[in-house]
């Protein structure tokens, strides 16, 4: 179980289950003297050969496949800064009006439609996609790192006029298009969806768009494609990976295993101890599990039960909250857990984290819930807009009193909070 480790996907509660070199230094000819802004977009849009992009010092660097720098260019002293504080000032939930609308400089920190937008499913598949994009909308911090790509760093590689946009991009005009009222919405989810078809790496999405699928599963495939086509990934991390250390001693030797790990969000066992709990109680358990652990001391060698403790070492701007509902009995196979959980709007980590590490306070803006078993089910998201708590079923919109008012059948499976 292990947390926060590398989240392994339930299987799909709607489908059948399925598996799913440091770069040379460039020669000093093609290194640039200038710092224009000019020189970093042209930059951006190289042919499509180019593998990846990254910031060196103050150079941004273009590097094929097999390691070669083809071309770098001086970004502006304060890119950095700038950077930061993009992040650092997030797209806001403020309804905008006459004056901030047409203000140039409040553009990018205010929303032209303050109400959510239901989405209209093309493919009856697809209701698990449109849930997620839902909660991803309500958070601002994710929406801003996918900004800061264009913004610092011109268009993206592979979304020049000779190719198709990249699910990045596809991805980042959803969302600008979801808080500004347009009526290019429909497009570009239908261009979402046909960048999720269209692309082969790091993975290909292993479902065909009439089979349902698991929203975690997806979530974690999305995660995996977007970081690859991001400019800026380390950006990308910050806003979204959880960093954790689990650590346990050996009773025969003493000694102390340490071991550092990365992982998208948190994903929690919810029937240990017992079912009905909240989910600080189900997060304390996962912890402070008890494990089969093996010492790897040279004159140690032994397998024993002892409890491993994990501590977080890093907090992400966005913090994926995986519910595990299905598990496997040996008698009845595999079964839905529907007890509910009882999770807080407002979420402290501050007794899981090591000395010095901040922002451990979280603000609920979406969950995803699930209606079904595991061979079929719907998906319906609960978000909090500048007015209040709404339930998004596909394209219907529903004003709610609070989180637990979701409709009767259904689980929440996936929340979703920002950092405060």
């Amino acid at each position: 179980m292990g947390l926060p480790s590398k989240i392994s996907s339930p299987a799909a509660p709607c489908s059948k289950i399925r598996s799913s070199t440091s770069p040379k230094r460039a020669p000093k000819s093609s290194r640039a003297s200038l710092e224009s802004p000019d020189r970093v977009t042209k930059l951006a849009q190289k042919p499509s050969k180019i593998k990846q992009r990254k910031a060196n010092g103050r150079h941004l660097q273009l590097i094929e496949a097999n390691g070669d720098i083809i071309d770098s260019v001086a970004v502006p002293s304060n890119f950095n800064t700038k950077l930061k504080d993009l992040l650092d000032n997030a797209i806001h939930f403020q309804e905008a009006n006459n004056h901030t609308e047409s203000a140039p400089t409040q553009q990018d920190t205010k929303i032209a439609y303050p109400e959510p937008h239901g989405i209209p499913r093309r493919n009856t598949a697809f209701c698990y996609r449109l849930a997620l994009l839902q909660a991803l909308a309500h958070a601002p911090p994710f929406c801003t790192a996918l900004r800061a790509s264009k913004k610092f760093c011109g268009t993206h590689l592979n979304c020049n006029r000779n190719c198709k946009p990249c699910l990045a991009c596809t991805l980042n005009r959803v969302l600008r298009c979801y808080w500004h009222a347009s009526s290019d919405l429909d497009d570009a989810v239908r261009s979402f969806h046909g960048a999720c078809r269209d692309t082969t790496s790091p993975s290909a999405w292993p479902y065909r768009a009439s089979e349902h699928a698991d929203i975690q599963e997806f979530l974690l495939w999305l995660g995996e494609v977007v970081r690859a086509q991001h400019p800026l990934a380390s950006t990308f991390a910050a806003t979204l990976d959880v960093g954790s250390e689990g650590s346990w001693s050996c009773r025969h030797c003493g000694r102390v295993h340490r071991k550092a790990e990365a992982s998208l969000g948190l994903s929690v066992g919810i029937s240990v101890p017992r079912r009905g709990l909240d989910l600080l109680s189900y997060l304390r358990e996962d912890m402070a599990e008890v494990v089969e652990v093996r010492c790897d001391a040279p004159r140690c060698r032994t397998n024993e039960r002892r409890q491993r403790r994990v501590r977080f070492t890093k907090l992400p701007r966005v913090l994926f909250v995986h519910l595990k509902r299905f598990e496997y009995s040996p008698r009845r196979g595999p079964v839905k857990i529907g007890s509910q959980v009882k999770f807080p709007e407002i979420l402290s980590l501050k007794e899981f984290v090591e000395n010095g590490v901040d922002g451990t306070r979280y603000e609920l803006m979406a969950y995803v819930a699930h209606q079904g078993n595991l061979e079929h089910g719907h998906y319906v998201a609960m978000v909090k807009g500048p007015r209040g708590i709404s339930l998004v079923d596909d394209d219907r919109v529903q004003r709610k009193r609070d989180w637990y008012d979701f409709p009767a059948g259904f689980s929440p499976y996936l929340l979703v909070y920002v950092q405060k």
